[in-house]
């Protein structure tokens, strides 16, 4: 299994801080040369730890709208077709997983009353497989800190397969394709994903 070491965290935790610190700047905080923090962050992004850098927009600055969480009892055995369904809605923010009755749970930002209604009316009321759920409008956020840290030396990376999507508890088949790097749990896995990128490059 994959490890964090003391290096990719120091990283992680710069990054955290602030995405746009150039290798460089990391490098000499960290007293060690920019390749090597380049081979990090190439490195944790293709094991899928650093998904993006991207923008944190903050919704108190807007006139209207609140964040909305959903709490969704589904029946047990399809939990993970109900969730399926609901990541090709656009709106839906964040979608967890839980051991809880509540299974499923939503997070979204909606303008009004009138756009929570249209959104569980449009995608909620249509599953059969959910059983009830209860939506919770927040009023404020108290308090959100993207910097708290929950990275320690040592923590092991969950890898999934890059084709069906199963955790990977063994040493993984690895795959270079355009440039990137990709993981499968099998040889049939690595195959068949390798087949249908050569098809979608031909048509």
């Amino acid at each position: 299994m994959e490890e964090l070491d003391e290096i990719d965290i120091e990283i992680l935790k710069k990054l955290q801080e602030n995405g746009r610190r150039s290798f460089n700047t990391i490098a000499n905080d960290l007293r060690i040369s920019p390749p090597t923090v380049k081979y990090r962050v190439d490195k944790l992004k293709n094991l899928g730890f650093i998904k993006n850098f991207s923008v944190i927009i903050d919704p108190n600055k807007f006139k209207r709208g609140f964040f909305v969480f959903i709490l969704i009892e589904a029946k047990f055995q399809k939990v993970q077709e109900v969730v399926k369904e609901l990541e090709k809605v656009e709106n839906i923010q964040e979608i967890y997983s839980s051991l809880d009755k509540n299974n499923i749970i939503l997070k979204l930002f909606v303008e009004d009353n009138e756009e929570l209604n249209n959104f569980i009316n449009t995608n909620l009321t249509k599953f059969k497989d959910i059983d009830r759920f209860q939506a919770i409008i927040i009023l404020q956020t108290i308090k959100k800190d993207e910097n708290a840290s929950i990275l320690k030396p040592g923590f092991g990376i969950r890898i999934f397969c890059d084709y069906c999507y199963k955790e990977i508890k063994d040493n993984p088949v690895k795959r270079t394709l355009n440039d990137k790097d990709y993981r499968f749990c099998c040889n049939t896995c690595a195959t068949v994903y390798e087949n249908k990128q050569l098809e979608r490059n031909v048509t």
